[in-house]
């Protein structure tokens, strides 16, 4: 055992992550508090919960075909006297902790001082794209905790090879797919680092060993399947991965199609066979730029301070690891990027934690060489970066707080009996918990859109399908609740030919947006 090994087994490691497990719990208190308003997904989830406790699988499915956390949370919500929105930020939180947890543990791994684990400790708190999502309600969050903390049970194999590695090492990659159908990918490809950097014979065993949980379970899982006719309809989007993603005549139908509208709409006659490369290349340059962008200024700047800085690594392997950890999640990316011609910075977090860690042995020795030279410009301009991050993630710079307090005065003040339509997701979700007597109904009110085209073709839904409603027509409702954006003017040009008054409104001073109800002139 090297003194390196010896420092490290000595670590306070469990003060650090304790410090980090409440920082986070109080990072997302903060963000639940100051939270305005719903994510649509949220919406989207906390509905699922109430049809899984109304009606099973079955009635969540009809939802969304990936329930895990939904179940989560139902369950959550069946053992404690807590809102299923609050059991829902509630496990949202435990998983922030979980995930900050995993990244600590595996921090403790690449770098060499427990005064630099500290550091890591602070980096990994201050992250802007984590700190983004804490006042969300995602699933997501399972899915970078649970990948998180596989890998790092894989770099624990990796140090000492143990059946009890391999099997947590697997466990928890089933329960991250359980929260995101992406970790397939990561489970199967992983254990094949393995191939890289041993002999075929000794890296054939480990594989076996890091397969195994999934080979087990892939048997019994069929079978049991076989006789549950709900968890086969209720995970559907498993079997539909060949087809979906797999499937290469989508993809270059896709890229025909797209390459033959660059080709007439855009360039000359002359280099049309240049279309389909500005496609592939304006997606992959499009990708680039969204994982920088979403790394965050603060942290580029904090990667620049310590460049010209020499910095060691102790641990090349797991280096390399992390950096092949990163290229998988490039590649999940890439895929879907390529499928849907558009990226969410959602999905590319884990990729973003990838490279974080990439980074962290480098910002840590740098950061603690600055501490210990008392060398004050670069420790302000980190210091100052990382405050930049931190409250940039914790201010609100576009409150939607107008649209709940409409579609809450609108509950508790129209006329009961009184018959009412919207087309807003946001309006309906906070109208229709208040339990008012006010029949609410979801129709379009200018156009369809995607809320009510969903809302008219799932079921079941709680309320708002008004089925005796058959007609669009405005005049058949007493009242119209909308949200006016300034960028939809056609909207509002549309709501001044109409037979409306308005009897309340509330605005976002800054982007001229605003929720209004208007009662019908009959």
């Amino acid at each position: 055992m090297t003194q390196m090994d010896i420092q490290l087994s000595n670590f306070n490691i469990n003060r650090i992550r304790i410090f980090t497990a409440l920082a986070s719990l109080l990072l997302s208190l903060q963000a639940v508090y100051f939270d305005d308003i719903l994510n649509r997904d949220g919406i989207m989830y906390l509905q699922m919960v109430e049809a899984y406790l109304a009606g099973g699988l079955i009635a969540a499915r009809t939802i969304f075909d990936w329930p895990a956390f939904s179940i989560l949370v139902a369950w959550i919500h069946q053992i404690t006297p807590f809102s299923i929105e609050t059991n829902a930020f509630i496990t949202n939180s435990l998983l922030f902790l979980l995930l900050t947890d995993a990244l600590v543990l595996i921090s403790s791994i690449i770098v060499s001082s427990q005064r630099q684990l500290l550091i890591a400790s602070i980096l990994i708190l201050c992250f802007m794209p984590i700190n983004e999502y804490r006042d969300f309600i995602i699933r997501d969050v399972g899915y970078w905790a649970f990948c998180s903390l596989a890998l790092y049970q894989f770099m624990k194999y990796m140090q000492t090879p143990s059946f009890s590695r391999a099997t947590l090492w697997q466990a928890f990659m089933i329960i991250a797919i359980l929260f995101r159908i992406e970790g397939t990918v990561i489970f199967l490809a992983l254990p094949l680092f393995l191939l890289f950097n041993q002999p075929f014979t000794i890296a054939f065993k480990q594989l076996i060993q890091t397969y195994y949980l999934l080979l087990i379970s892939s048997f019994i899982i069929i079978l049991f399947v076989l006789t549950q006719a709900d968890i086969v309809s209720a995970f559907s989007k498993l079997a539909s991965i060949p087809s979906t993603y797999l499937n290469l005549n989508k993809y270059s139908e896709k890229l025909i199609t797209s390459s033959e509208i660059i080709e007439t709409q855009i360039l000359n006659k002359y280099s049309a066979d240049y279309a389909p490369l500005m496609v592939i290349s304006g997606l992959l340059t499009m990708l680039v730029y969204k994982i920088l962008k979403l790394f965050s200024a603060s942290y580029i700047i904090i990667y620049l301070t310590t460049l010209n800085k020499k910095s060691t690594s102790h641990f090349p392997l797991y280096q390399k690891l992390l950096f092949y950890f990163f290229a998988l999640n490039i590649l999940i990316l890439t895929i879907f990027l390529f499928k849907q011609y558009f990226i969410s910075g959602r999905y590319t977090i884990l990729a973003l934690i990838g490279l974080l860690l990439l980074v962290i042995p480098r910002l840590c020795q740098n950061i603690e060489r600055f501490w210990l030279n008392k060398d004050l410009w670069p420790l302000t301009l980190i210091g100052l970066a990382l405050f930049y991050s931190v409250a940039d993630t914790a201010t609100l710079s576009n409150s939607k707080t107008y649209i709940k307090d409409t579609a809450l005065w609108a509950a508790h003040n129209l006329p009961s009996g009184s018959r009412v339509i919207t087309d807003d997701e946001f309006t309906f979700y906070y109208f229709d918990r208040e339990s008012t007597a006010v029949s609410l109904c979801v129709k379009p009110i200018f156009r369809p859109n995607d809320f009510t085209a969903e809302h008219a073709s799932i079921n079941p839904y709680p309320s708002g399908f008004c089925s005796e409603e058959k007609a669009t027509d405005y005049r058949n409702y007493d009242y119209v609740l909308v949200v006016e954006k300034k960028r939809h003017p056609e909207l509002r040009a549309f709501l001044k030919t109409l037979s409306i008054k308005r009897i309340y409104y509330l605005e976002n001073d800054r982007l001229e947006d605003g929720a209004s109800v208007y009662q019908v002139i009959k």
